[in-house]
C-alpha cells in the first residue's frame, strides 16, 4: 500500500462511534454497508476508521467483530 496513510475525518469517526454503540459486535463489512451504503470504498474507509478508534482506545476488536471500548 506504499506510504499512503488515510486519515479518517472526525465526522466519520463520530459516525462509526455512534454506530458501534448502537450495534456492538458488528463486522467492518456490516458497518460499511450501513454507514456508507453503495460506496465502493466503504470497507476500506471503515477499516481505517476502526483502526483509528482502536488506536485511541475507543473501539476494540474480538476476531472479526468490533465493539465500543469500555
Amino acid at each position: 500500500m506504499g506510504d499512503f496513510a488515510y486519515e479518517t475525518p472526525p465526522n466519520q469517526l463520530t459516525a462509526l462511534r455512534v454506530w458501534l454503540t448502537a450495534h456492538p459486535g458488528s463486522t467492518a463489512e456490516e458497518i460499511a454497508e450501513s454507514v456508507y451504503p453503495g460506496k465502493l470504498t466503504a470497507p476500506a474507509r471503515v477499516r481505517a476508521g476502526l483502526a483509528s478508534l482502536r488506536s485511541r482506545c475507543e473501539a476494540r476488536r474480538d476476531g472479526d467483530l468490533w465493539y465500543p471500548a469500555g
